[in-house]
């Protein structure tokens, strides 16, 4: 009897050990205490901007532009920038018209009105 009881308290402690081990592998899109909320490409964030729009700034400048005939990530042929526009929603750089990478000195910011849609909703 007491070995029954032995082996049924360590197959708890296993499973309660598992358990715990899933929750903690299981990613924290809260952001955690005191940090903000995980960005996820995916989600569609409510706010202002049209959220597949990419609009670039200048460095010094607050001012979010659009380049017409660059104004969708379809139109990105930089692989450095369209790969991190799509996971991050921003990328800091220069691209040319056609959308190729451009220069590297004075990069500008761009970003996707999604992601300035998140951006706006933590403030």
């Amino acid at each position: 009897m007491r070995k029954i009881a032995m082996i049924s308290l360590m197959v708890m402690m296993v499973l309660v050990i598992g358990a715990a081990g899933a929750v903690a592998a299981e990613p924290n899109r809260s952001g955690g205490e005191g940090r903000a909320p995980v960005y996820i490409p995916k989600a569609i964030y409510p706010g202002d901007y049209n959220p597949d729009v990419l609009m670039y700034r200048n460095p010094g400048s607050d001012a979010w532009q659009r380049v017409h005939n660059l104004d969708r990530l379809r139109h990105v042929a930089c692989r450095d920038a369209l790969e991190q526009l799509q996971r991050e929603g921003k990328w800091q750089g220069h691209l040319n018209p056609d959308g190729t990478c451009g220069s590297t000195a004075e990069p500008s910011d761009w970003i996707l009105g999604n992601r300035l849609n998140y951006d706006d909703s933590l403030e």
